[in-house]
């Protein structure tokens, strides 16, 4: 299983748009959301609270395996090598 995950931020209103998906190895859909968050104040942590709520999701689906992927190469950075980000 696959979860996909992409976020929007916009910097006047503080407020981000998240969503996620989750595909099997055929590639069809088995789960897909999208929420709204207010009080947000960077890119960065719009990216993480994507992948959060796709981890959310999978928990709620009882799927304990599955491959995360993000285009944000700050936050993948950050996590692969357990680096700190200022």
């Amino acid at each position: 299983m696959t979860c996909k995950t992409d976020a929007a931020w916009n910097k006047l209103s503080n407020r981000t748009g998240l969503a996620w998906i989750f595909t099997d190895s055929t590639g069809t859909c088995k789960q897909r959301g999208a929420m709204t968050q207010d009080f947000v104040t960077s890119p960065l942590i719009t990216e993480a609270l994507a992948l959060r709520s796709g981890i959310i999701t999978a928990v709620a689906m009882g799927i304990s395996d599955f491959q995360m992927l993000s285009n944000n190469s700050t936050l993948v950075t950050c996590r692969t090598q357990r680096s700190m980000v200022s």
